[in-house]
């Protein structure tokens, strides 16, 4: 229906105000609804009828081209420059190493293009670059902490809805009521099951909350063998059941006086 590019955009293209003051789930909320509505498959009528008050979308995308790159132009050493560009449209080029120098670290497998994939066009598959940067180029209190020698790297950077007049603000119906107006609409049409809410949020409860690493954390605190080793291996976290997204691969770091 839509793909991940598509709902970080969706989020980036909140309007201002209601992006700074939402919560973290509310541009979820509104990053989703938005796609539902721009692809057909609910109205914003019927949300807000649902809703019983407004339910803010977020502007409409931007018209975006883009041309598809045959083979890697880089190789690892190589200097590179970030563009500075500042497309109309999604991108996944990280603002604060916009124009910053560095070199290529790794040349890493094609993939999807998120500029393109955010706009749900055609996905193709670009050549990917780890770019490696002086932390003093990325963040201006590096040398007042001692870090301006360290070097950090940056991965993988790719290779190439009605407002209402502000002077009239009016406020949107509450969140609770339009996430179940979003659910009611969906599961009208059979898309979700009852309840699918509750379950979803009984999911990220056990497996995305920081509860889910309690144990891990307790652990080390109580065993010293286990510690070291969590420290030496984080991944070997995952034997006491710990699980979350993207969790393959775990990095963890002690707390000390000074990080």
């Amino acid at each position: 229906m839509y793909n991940w590019h598509e709902y970080r955009h969706a989020v980036e293209r909140m309007d201002p105000a209601h992006y700074l003051a939402a919560s973290y789930y509310e541009r979820w909320l509104t990053g989703v609804a938005t796609l539902l509505v721009e692809k057909g498959v609910v109205t914003r009528a019927e949300l807000e009828a649902r809703a019983g008050g407004q339910f803010p979308l977020s502007r409409p995308p931007a018209s975006v081209e883009m041309d598809e790159p045959e083979s890697p132009r880089f190789a690892v050493g190589g200097a590179v420059v970030v563009r500075d560009i500042h497309p109309p449209g999604h991108t996944r080029v990280p603002r604060y190493v916009r124009g910053k120098r560095g070199g290529v670290v790794h040349v890493a497998p094609r993939f999807v293009f998120p500029d393109t994939a955010g706009h749900g066009m055609h996905a193709h598959r670009e050549p990917t670059y780890h770019v490696e940067f002086p932390a003093r180029d990325l963040w201006t209190d590096a040398a007042a902490s001692g870090r301006d020698r360290d070097r950090r790297p940056v991965g993988e950077l790719p290779g190439g809805c009605v407002m209402n007049d502000p002077r009239h603000p009016v406020a949107p119906a509450p969140v609770a009521e339009r996430v179940q107006a979003l659910e009611g609409a969906l599961s009208a049409r059979q898309l979700v099951p009852d309840g699918f809410l509750d379950a979803a949020a009984a999911q990220a409860e056990r497996e995305l909350s920081p509860r889910n690493g309690a144990q891990v954390v307790a652990r080390a605190w109580l065993d010293p063998a286990y510690r070291a080793r969590l420290l030496a291996d984080g991944t070997a976290a995952a034997e006491l059941g710990f699980n979350a997204t993207n969790s393959n691969y775990l990095v963890v770091l002690e707390n000390t006086p000074t990080l």
